[in-house]
């Protein structure tokens, strides 16, 4: 008879002043256990309301992705596909992290989760991050305006040139970062590091 799969495993460390954690699919759990201390906490999968698949980067982690599974009863863990190494430096884990995901929304699934799956940012903050773009957009014209009616032909290049270059990382975030619903069958391709 052949040996049972193991369960699958997903270790990473947030930032700084967090332990390393190993977070593991049992049967019936989502259990985890921080480096140095192996009394395992655990999430039932019948005790999971919400997971969320969000882009999130940060200054030093311009690829991040982060998972938030909230439980009824135990509060929330989350996931990067990020760890960290020293200060600025994190190490990516891309396969480990979707195909941990990828695992436990299966084990959802098939448990008849009644979770809610949603990706993206909240409403309230997708509203803020546009309404700030466009300020920040409006600005940038106004500026330009100003500098070209001043004569100042050559600060306005260097500022359209600043400007092409974070354009196609904030449109990224901006299409990654839309809110949405998705199917624990169907993980949108967005949500997950490539």
């Amino acid at each position: 008879m052949p040996a049972a799969a193991p369960n699958p495993t997903y270790t990473h460390r947030h930032h700084a002043f967090a332990k390393e954690r190993t977070y593991e699919l049992k049967d019936d759990a989502l259990v985890w256990r921080e480096e140095g201390n192996w009394v395992e906490q655990r999430m039932a999968y019948a005790d999971i309301s919400e997971v969320r698949l969000a882009y999130r980067p940060s200054r030093a982690q311009t690829d991040r992705y982060m998972a938030t599974i909230v439980s009824r009863t135990s509060g929330a863990v989350q996931l990067t596909n990020t760890s960290f190494q020293s200060f600025g430096s994190f190490t990516s884990d891309n396969a480990g992290y979707a195909g941990f995901l990828r695992a436990l929304h299966q084990r959802l699934a098939e448990a008849g989760s009644t979770a809610t799956f949603r990706k993206g940012s909240s409403m309230l903050g997708y509203a803020v991050n546009m309404a700030m773009t466009i300020g920040i957009l409006i600005a940038l014209i106004a500026a330009t305006v100003y500098l070209l009616a001043n004569g100042s032909f050559g600060i306005v290049a260097v500022k359209l040139i600043v400007v092409a270059v974070f354009l196609p990382t904030l449109y990224r975030f901006m299409l990654r970062s839309r809110p949405g619903r998705y199917d624990p069958r169907e993980l949108p391709a967005a949500a997950l590091p490539a």
